[in-house]
């Protein structure tokens, strides 16, 4: 049932506690994130063309304090740009000119007629031969030698990528999501270091759209804290205080999703090509990747296709012989096994209806997609072990009928399901709002399925005349006199007699309790009859007035009995209120949570119907009952 945000007013109570203990303990069910695991990326040197002759500043700050390091040779007709540094070691060779922005890193020489465009970083140890030309977006790798060799004349085109020999990567398996996030996780041996520990790979996948290349080596991907497209590897990857031996990240390489699994979900299939990695240093507080100089690489030779394993297929679910009982507050539920999961496990199908509306519903509707804001909901509890179910289904599709002949809250209900298909969801125990579980179980069936209640039996004993509790009358009535509650021809009218004492009385609910007075006979003889007591002022004392003043009608009272007749019958449901006697609360009862004792004097029911506005109002004719306790009534923990 879902919870209410509306106060508690005058309700019925559910009329017996062995009626609602399967609702109690399914409304409890719930499935139940974590923190983000991170996000970010990294990238190599890059050499852009340049128009001008060789240029190599780190950091330029003005044309005063120009900086020759110790060692150093400015030969003639050099020039130095403003504020730029020379680091120790370096030469500067004739006629080269630096220019603002350029840095040249320790040990590099640079030799005549070299094009360094501006703003290019020059990595430790790498060499650029005489008379070569590297051009725009061309990225040298650490202690590379430009084109794999150091002879003049060479040249690097646009857009090409100069990378030392790198090691073949084997990715393979199943990938796995990371919780609920779009991260997607695989282990094993990608042949790299240690062949008896297992590596790991994380694939992390951030507003990543589909069908599309996406570029791995892009300025954003080279940097794992901005990465959208992130590839870490884990060489002999442990959960101890080692770690692993090595971490690569991408390097260059596209990556491509397929339409049908679009990350965030459980289900993701991905194709890597010509993908590299280089071995980095990764700060997981700040998410910053560092190359590591000199560090090892790995490439994918062939284009490589990752992917969760299939979802499991949906069960398919049989309510053939499910057959509805009421539980009270709308809602009807039938136990059995339904084809989810072990077999000769029961499961639980639960119909919850929020309107006295009949007819078909849409179960796929919008508001009906939802447990927060459904009119008409279903749910499959899946192998329920009277606690807890493995799976918690509710509707994703298909029709519910309601008979016109049994309006929600009948005790018997007509119904039927078609193309029914429910899916695993968690529940928010305060908004009731329903979240899809990803890759969560699911079911359903084609066609139309009845799933009514068991016909009505009329139940008579030895009634010769009233009601069956079906509907129906007992016997051939009375030729004369009247019929009374209990089923038997009196001249005169005559109120059924119940006798109840001590520890019949129990505690259904705060401030609510009850008496089972079945045994009395009833109408149908065999359908349940309850005494309730209910309590809107924590008053104690002697002789309080049941039938004067506010207590007089079921809108006002503070301290209120009521009976229920034949409440699990298919008849029309019989009640009674207080119209005569007094009743004593002992000192020191607590009405809200117990314990109570409570005694009652001259106390007579009789027969009334009760509007929405909680107004009783006595049946002309009606039946009435008379209540004698035998001893106080107790109840409480």
């Amino acid at each position: 049932m879902r919870p209410s945000s509306q106060p508690a007013a005058r309700r019925p109570l559910r009329p017996l506690l062995s009626a609602t203990a399967l609702l109690a303990a399914l409304s409890g069910l719930a499935l139940g994130a974590c923190s983000d695991p991170g996000g970010g990326g990294g990238g190599a040197d890059t050499i852009a063309a340049d128009t001008g002759a060789d240029i190599f500043v780190p950091q330029d700050t003005g044309i005063p304090l120009d900086t020759l390091a110790p060692n150093d040779t400015l030969a003639p007709n050099d020039t130095l740009a403003p504020t730029d540094t020379e680091t120790p070691s370096d030469t500067v060779v004739p006629a080269d000119t630096e220019t603002p922005s350029d840095t040249v890193a320790p040990s590099d020489t640079e030799t005549p007629s070299d094009t360094v465009a501006p703003a290019d970083t020059e990595t430790p140890s790498d060499t650029v031969a005489p008379s070569d030309t590297v051009a725009p977006t061309d990225t040298v790798a650490p202690a590379d030698t430009a084109v794999g060799d150091t002879g003049p004349s060479d040249t690097v085109g646009g857009g090409d990528t100069v990378t030392p020999t790198c090691g073949t990567l084997t990715l393979t398996g199943e990938l796995a999501q990371y919780e609920d996030y779009p991260v997607y996780e695989l282990y094993g041996d990608f042949g790299l270091g240690d062949p008896s520990v297992p590596d790991y790979a994380s694939i992390e996948l951030y507003d990543s759209p589909t069908g599309v290349d996406l570029d791995l080596g892009s300025t954003e991907n080279l940097q794992y804290h901005d990465c959208t497209e992130c590839l870490l590897v884990f060489a002999d990857y442990t959960t101890g205080a080692t770690g692993p031996s090595a971490i690569y990240f991408q390097t260059g390489g596209t990556l491509r999703i397929d339409p049908a699994t679009p990350p965030g979900g459980a289900d993701l299939t991905v194709t890597l090509t010509d993908v590299t990695l280089g071995e980095t240093d990764v700060d997981f507080e700040t998410f910053l990747s560092t190359p590591v100089a000199g560090g090892a690489c790995y490439a994918l030779t062939s284009p490589t296709t990752l992917a969760t394993p299939p979802p499991e297929p949906c069960a398919e679910l049989d309510v053939s012989d499910a057959e509805l009982t009421y539980q009270g507050s709308g809602t009807y539920a039938a136990a059995g096994d339904y084809g989810f999961g072990s077999p000769g496990v029961d499961d639980v199908l639960s119909i919850e209806l929020y309107t006295s509306d009949t007819g078909s519903f849409d179960l796929g509707s919008a508001d009906n997609l939802n447990y927060q804001t459904c009119a008409q909901c279903v749910f499959l509890y899946g192998d329920y072990d009277g606690t807890n179910a493995a799976a918690t289904m509710f509707q994703t599709g298909g029709e519910l009928y309601v008979d016109a002949a049994t309006p929600p809250g009948s005790n018997f209900i007509t119904a039927t399901l078609t193309d029914l298909t429910v899916a695993e969801v968690t529940i928010d125990d305060l908004t009731a709002e329903s979240t899809l579980v990803p890759g969560g179980a699911c079911g359903g069936f084609d066609g139309t399925v009845d799933v009514s209640s068991p016909a009505c039996a009329g139940s008579c004993g030895a009634h010769v005349c009233g009601d069956d509790g079906c509907g129906g009358t007992c016997g051939d009535g009375c030729a004369t006199g009247t019929c009374t509650l209990g089923g038997a021809c009196t001249p005169t009218p005559t109120c059924l007699q119940v006798s109840i004492g001590g520890d019949d009385l129990f505690m259904a609910d705060a401030y609510f309790y009850g008496v089972d007075i079945t045994a009395a006979g009833a109408a149908g003889v065999d359908f349940t009859d309850v005494l309730q007591l209910e309590f809107y002022s924590a008053a104690t004392g002697n002789n309080i007035a049941l039938a004067t003043g506010a207590n007089a009608n079921y809108e006002t009272c503070n301290q209120c009995v009521r009976a229920f007749v034949d409440v699990d019958g298919g008849g029309p449901l019989r009640q009674f209120f207080q119209s005569a006697g007094t009743m004593s609360l002992a000192a020191g009862s607590n009405v809200e949570l117990g314990p109570v004792t409570i005694g009652f004097t001259g106390l007579r029911l009789v027969e009334v119907t009760v509007d929405d506005s909680f107004v009783s109002t006595p049946v002309p004719g009606g039946a009435c009952i008379d209540v004698t306790v035998t001893s106080p009534l107790t109840a409480g923990p």
